[in-house]
Order: C-alpha cells, then sequence, then structure tokens
C-alpha cells in the first residue's frame, strides 16, 4: 500500500536505519549461505570466515545449526539463487526531464519443473516465532509475492533455460514460501534444531498480473510526484492507510515532536542514491 510519509522520508529526507535489526542480519547471513551452498555446494569453511563474522560464539552456533538444516531441507534443483534484478519500470516527463522508476529485488530460489511446466520462486523468511503457521498465513496475503512473479514474467531472461524463458513469458509462474524457525539454544544449552514450513503454491493470472502492474504504476507515479514536489501530505497513519510500516514510529501524522526526536536516534539521513541498489551488502 502506498505511503506518502514513508516515501517522503525516502526519498526527500534520505531517512535510513542507523543500524540493521538482529533478525534482518541473521536472515540476511541465511540467504548469504543459501547462495553460497548452490555455487560451491560445500560451503563449510567458507561461513567460518564469512558468515559468522563479528558475530558472539552463542549467535554463531545458532546460525551454524539453521544453515545445516537449511542445507538438508528438500527441495527441487535451483535454477537460479539470489538472483538481483532492475530493470526501468515506469516514467513520467516534467518540466523537460525524465523521472523514472525500477523496478528491482532479488528472488531467493528460482526452479523450473520441465514436466509441469511450471517456474517456482521459493522465498525464504526467517522468525524467532513460535508458530510458523501463523507466519506463513501473513505472508499469504502480502503484495510482495505477485510483484517477484510480475517481475520474472517481464525478465524471463532472469532464466538459462529458454524452455522456462517461455513459460514465464506465458506467466506459468507459482510462488511458494518458506518460513525458517531458526535453531535456538534451550535452558540446558543444549542447539534445538531449525523448524521449516511452506506454503502451498500461489498462482495469479495474467489478468491478475496485469491488474497489478497497472497498481504499481498508479505507486509509481506518487512516487514521483513525492520526489518532484519535495512535499507530503503527512496523512497516512490519520487516514488509517499504514497499519504496518517501518517508518510508522516517526509517522509525521502522529507527533512531530516524537518523530524528531526517534529520528535523532534510531535514523541518520543520506542522499537517496538508487545506484547502490544491488551492490554486494556489507555485513557492517
Amino acid at each position: 500500500m502506498y505511503c506518502d510519509t514513508a516515501a517522503y522520508n525516502t526519498l526527500v529526507v534520505g531517512m535510513r536505519a542507523r543500524e540493521q535489526s538482529d533478525v534482518l542480519d541473521f536472515g540476511s547471513r541465511v540467504h548469504l549461505f543459501a547462495k553460497n551452498l548452490h555455487e560451491h555446494k560445500n560451503p563449510l569453511n567458507w561461513w567460518q570466515g564469512v558468515l559468522h563474522e563479528r558475530l558472539p560464539q552463542e549467535t554463531q552456533q545458532i546460525l551454524t545449526a539453521t544453515c545445516i538444516g537449511l542445507s538438508k531441507y528438500p527441495l527441487p534443483v535451483a535454477q537460479v539463487v539470489e538472483r538481483y534484478y532492475r530493470t526501468p519500470f515506469y516514467e513520467e516527463v516534467h518540466d523537460d526531464a525524465i523521472w523514472q522508476v525500477d523496478m528491482c529485488g532479488t528472488m531467493d530460489r528460482i526452479s523450473w519443473s520441465p514436466a509441469e511446466g511450471i517456474i517456482t520462486i521459493l522465498d525464504y523468511k526467517t522468525t524467532r516465532r513460535w508458530n510458523l503457521r501463523d507466519v506463513l498465513d501473513e505472508y499469504l496475503v502480502s503484495t510482495q509475492f505477485p510483484f517477484y512473479a510480475n517481475a520474472l514474467r517481464r525478465l524471463p531472461k532472469l532464466l538459462p533455460d529458454p524452455a522456462a524463458q517461455e513459460a514465464a513469458r506465458l506467466g506459468r509462474i507459482q510462488v511458494k514460501v518458506l518460513a525458517i524457525k531458526i535453531a535456538r539454544l534451550d535452558k540446558e544449552g543444549t542447539i534445538q534444531p531449525p523448524e521449516f514450513a511452506i506454503t502451498a503454491p500461489m498462482y495469479w493470472s495474467i489478468a491478475e498480473l496485469d491488474h497489478y502492474e497497472h497498481l504499481l504504476s498508479q505507486y509509481a507515479s506518487g512516487l514521483i510526484h513525492t520526489a518532484r514536489t519535495k512535499r507530503t501530505t503527512k496523512s497516512g497513519y490519520a487516514a488509517n492507510q499504514c497499519p504496518e510500516c517501518e517508518y510508522a514510529p516517526i509517522c509525521h501524522a502522529r507527533s512531530p515532536e516524537a518523530a524528531d526526536a526517534v529520528a535523532r536516534n534510531y535514523f541518520i539521513t543520506e542522499p537517496y542514491d538508487p545506484s547502490q541498489f544491488g551492490k554486494p551488502r556489507d555485513l557492517d
């Protein structure tokens, strides 16, 4: 859902979190492991140097157990793992200047079944929550996954197999979410292994993807308006339009004074720079 306040904070103010949360950092390392497992098959020596970098001993143990569990989880052979993509999506012309919005992201794992003629995009979600089914139920209504399906339909050459490329053009794409409950230390100090749960496949028809792309275009137009005018309505939370947002603690509609205080402590500002997207992430 479009949030004008979040767009303003990101594009105009240049606001971003001062540091990444522990949960996101752990998830990023699991994704790094998955990529290395696909490329090198046996990354045990690698993770001790890179994956464990700047982690306390206990977290290293939990991360190792989680990654070992993931390596043993039965998955179809992947054609692509941790594939970053970026392509022009929408543009407007204002005062002889072109304002362009790119479609970009990273797909965790893509597999291809020639027998069924179906492409499967698998997305990893790490969590510490107890009930994995609750986690999966939340993602069943996420707009993230039709975004992936539509992106792959537009960018079939992300796949190496020509038959898979044709299937992508035809929209023969399904998305699944693999929830990973990370390993944990019990009261006796014993590592309890990770747990896994996976959704049923999610599909969208060509008509549904076309409609989704139309909505994305409207969203992109709103982003351009905010970036170009450097103004925001500051009405998202007050209008009950942002039930969950990383900027919620500093939403202008709630309290400008509290927003300023939180921003100074938890966020930094730097010029918005989309050219940095997709570059290797520093584990700092």
